[in-house]
């Protein structure tokens, strides 16, 4: 599903027009984005949470060649569905 197929649900869904279902999807996204940015946990009831996990730099060995590196710190964006959730799809 694209965004365009979300709004187009939406407006279907909500007997609205598609320019004020994509005002809505669009408030949505930038409402998500800018509190992930904050660095809070966005926790939706029955469906999942979204975080912004920060990894630290470590040390890495590789078994092979013996050689020893750094990898880098790195941050990343992480979803957790919740049990409700996977339990509908694995049905």
């Amino acid at each position: 599903m694209r965004k365009s197929d979300l709004v187009e649900k939406l407006s279907q869904e909500l007997k609205i027009s598609k320019r004020k279902a994509k005002l809505y999807v669009d408030a949505f996204f930038e409402t998500l984005e800018s509190e992930l940015l904050r660095g809070e946990k966005v926790v939706f009831q029955n469906f999942g949470s979204f975080e912004v996990k920060e990894y630290h730099e470590r040390n890495f060995f590789n078994p092979r060649t013996g050689e020893k590196k750094i990898l880098s710190g790195k941050v990343r964006l992480r979803f957790k569905p919740s049990k409700k959730l996977l339990e509908r799809i694995n049905r």
